[in-house]
């Protein structure tokens, strides 16, 4: 395996994605190297078909964002402490924007939570996980849900 400099650790803020932190910073204590997490806001733009919502849809995309850049401190802080870290939020598809977002931190491993929940998309497009394997520029890490956690 190439050296191990930096390491992009996806999360969804949920527990699997703090599991995700978790995998990541042992990685990083034991190779050396520095970690990247980013957090990916679905572009809401970007949906297929219509609703009917009394929010002007750039309201709640803003605060969509705002509520992710709030939950992404508070999962870096309580994984991760004082240690530096970098920590970015996106906008826009999951699977897209963390291949472009490893691609310009120069990342040398991506790790991924997988949830294994079974979705009807997943039929015809695959998981986020399963797309990152086959584009990312880089080894993939699949973290699973462990025990519900």
């Amino acid at each position: 395996m190439n050296d191990i400099r930096t390491i992009v650790a996806a999360t969804d803020l949920s527990p699997c994605g703090e599991e995700v932190l978790r995998t990541a910073k042992g990685l990083a204590e034991r190779f050396g190297a520095e970690v990247e997490v980013v957090h990916v806001v679905f572009d809401l733009r970007k949906l297929m078909g219509f609703f009917v919502s009394d929010r002007p849809l750039g309201e709640m995309q803003a605060s969509l964002e705002q509520e992710a850049a709030a939950g992404l401190k508070k999962q870096v802080s309580e994984v991760f402490g004082d240690a530096k870290v970098g920590a970015t939020t996106r906008k826009g598809t999951p699977y897209g924007d963390l291949v472009r977002h490893v691609e310009e931190v120069g990342g040398d491993l991506l790790v991924v939570g997988a949830h294994g929940a079974e979705k009807p998309e997943h039929r015809v497009y695959g998981s986020t996980a399963e797309r990152l394997v086959k584009e990312s520029p880089c080894p993939v890490l699949v973290i699973g849900q462990r025990g519900g956690r």
